[in-house]
């Protein structure tokens, strides 16, 4: 391939990046890359097996114009910008899912309540989402309706939280972040945290005894993707954890669908963010 070609190559892999055609731009990578060629994007040159180099986007070297540098900055800043978008977005995704999972478990405690008598056994795992057109009290046990439901609600309210597994019937003794990813991780990666707060750390939620702030025995754990946690049910539902004898029940968690979650916000039952511990 002579330079004429890999300068023009080089600038519509540009004009891809530009445009955010990503995948235009990485297959001209590639195709670049299987002929000898490698780009360095950090410098803007390129390098070939045979010795030969060049530049590109620096006053007219490779075939680019001074124009390019605007441009690439331009690039460069738009990119930044997404990413500060996507972590944005990822970030009020896992503080509603916190919220949501929080209500959800309070309502199923006041369920087995009501259906068992008593409280749980440490067997029986709770279901991940809560009863047709059943909410959580506001700031105390009493239960009752959520505030936006009008009657007639289902579980058309919910939708299954794919990448992410409700696990119950877990002894409380061992019920720590780190069992947890050390055992279910055998499966698959475990999603990575992006809140600032606890950045980098597995998105595990262990849910606690509000009053002696002791594990309670369940807990739910994230996954990068949906598959690794179908794989999950698959594979430790109904199964021992560990070595305790404890035999636990593994399903996919569900969440309230957008638009569902309950209104008024408030430090109660109904709207305080979730902890993960």
């Amino acid at each position: 391939m002579n330079e004429d070609e890999i300068n023009r190559l080089i600038a519509d892999r540009e004009n891809a990046r530009r445009g955010r055609d990503y995948d235009t731009a990485d297959r001209i990578r590639d195709d670049l890359r299987n002929a000898g060629i490698n780009i360095d994007d950090k410098t803007q040159s390129w390098s070939s097996r045979d010795g030969r180099s060049g530049g590109f986007g620096r006053g007219g070297g490779g075939g680019y114009g001074g124009d390019r540098r605007d441009d690439r900055r331009d690039g460069r800043r738009d990119d930044r910008r997404d990413e500060r978008r996507d972590e944005r977005r990822d970030e009020r995704r896992d503080r509603y899912d916190d919220r949501g999972r929080d209500e959800r478990r309070d309502r199923g405690d006041r369920d087995r309540d009501r259906d068992r008598g008593g409280g749980h056994d440490g067997y029986g795992a709770p279901p991940p989402g809560p009863p047709p057109g059943y909410g959580g009290g506001y700031g105390n046990d009493s239960g009752g309706p959520m505030r936006g439901d009008r009657g007639g609600g289902g579980d058309s309210a919910d939708v299954e939280w794919e990448n992410t597994v409700y696990v119950g019937g877990l002894p409380p003794e061992s019920c720590n972040v780190g069992a947890l990813v050390e055992f279910f991780g055998q499966i698959g990666p475990i999603k990575k945290s992006k809140k600032r707060h606890n950045l980098g750390e597995p998105v595990v939620h262990v849910y606690m005894n509000k009053a002696t702030r002791k594990p309670k025995g369940d807990a739910t754990i994230s996954f990068q993707d949906p598959d690794t946690a179908k794989a999950a049910v698959e594979w430790f539902n109904d199964k021992e954890f560990k070595t305790t004898g404890k035999i636990i029940q593994v399903s996919i968690a569900r969440r309230p669908a957008q638009g569902n979650w309950r209104s008024g916000g408030g430090k109660g039952k109904g709207g305080g963010k979730g902890r993960p511990y």
